[in-house]
């Protein structure tokens, strides 16, 4: 008989405070989800297929990052450059941890291609946990020439959406706090392994760094669980999010414990918006957030369907 080995993958398009009687904000919720209930099921397909979790992962995270209605790779939120213009910098990260060994790779900055989980997924085969700016996008444009991808004018970045965004941002001058980042943490029966990439905020400022590409913040993996969050990034750093939510794992708590307290204590002790996803290492799932819309997607071995939500 064939061993049995619980597998699971989940995945979120963001969190954030979202207006539902604005149009922008309501059609864009609505392609979310609906792109979230065919992404999933890609991954599960993969999963089930046989793939690596970090194949899994990053695959999935492509699929994320090439979807206009995330805040990732093509549609991210568009910032401003040194000379206040516009300007999309990416961000991303993947984490593993196999035997003792933590293995981590981060990139921040990238202008000039539309997928930086295969940057960070480069990085993590190297020495450097975190490649910024100019190193990050040679990498990245030897990434690109690897995987047949185009090397970008940043423009080409920018959708409708977001453009709506950053105009909305020069007209009231300040950052928004619309919904960013995507995330998805997969275990394939053996191994743990969590993903984030973000576009970061509308309006950030020039050579801002938040939490998608930081180990412990954005994004953390161990042999227990896996975690990836979204949000107010300034907040996830200082808390360190997906730490807290492993630490949580190992002191007994579920998934779904874990990420109800991460929530709640991000927003009553560090006055954070935001939310996480975790899965642990019996294919359990566990989704939480603290504002009013994370869409998400989740399968396990259990479910002949995906769950698909709004929060």
């Amino acid at each position: 008989m064939k061993e049995f080995r619980p597998r699971a993958i989940v995945i979120h398009g963001g969190s954030g405070n979202v207006d539902m009687t604005d149009p922008y904000d309501a059609y864009n919720l609505k392609t979310k989800l609906e792109a979230l209930a065919k992404i999933v099921r890609n991954g599960w397909e993969e999963l089930s297929a046989g793939k690596t979790s970090l194949d899994v992962v990053t695959n999935t995270i492509v699929r994320l990052e090439d979807a206009e209605p995330f805040n990732a790779g093509y549609g991210s939120s568009i910032g401003i450059d040194a000379k206040g213009k516009p300007l999309v910098a990416l961000d991303a990260s993947i984490m593993i941890k196999e035997g003792d060994i933590y293995r981590f790779g981060g990139v921040t900055g990238i202008t000039n291609m539309q997928n930086p989980i295969l940057v960070a997924r480069a990085v993590l085969d190297q020495q450097p946990n975190i490649l910024h700016g100019e190193g990050a996008n040679d990498l990245a444009a030897k990434i690109a020439k690897q995987y047949k991808k185009p090397i970008l004018d940043n423009k080409d970045l920018m959708t409708e959406f977001k453009w709506h965004k950053f105009q909305e941002f020069q007209e009231q001058q300040k950052e928004s706090t619309e919904g960013g980042t995507v995330g998805v943490v997969v275990f394939d029966g053996t191994r743990l392994v969590a993903g984030t990439s973000t576009g970061g905020i509308t309006g950030k400022l020039h050579g801002r760094t938040g939490d998608s590409c930081i180990p412990g913040a954005g994004t953390f993996a161990d042999t227990i669980g896996g975690a990836s969050a979204t949000g107010f990034g300034e907040a996830i750093m200082i808390y360190g999010s997906t730490r807290k939510a492993i630490e949580l794992l190992k002191e007994g708590l579920t998934p779904q414990e874990a990420a109800d307290a991460v929530a709640a204590e991000l927003r009553d002790s560090y006055n954070g918006n935001g939310g996480i996803i975790i899965a642990n290492n019996e294919g359990e799932i566990g989704v939480a957030t603290n504002t009013n819309h994370m869409p998400n997607a989740y399968m396990t071995n259990n479910m002949s369907d995906p769950v698909v939500r709004a929060k």
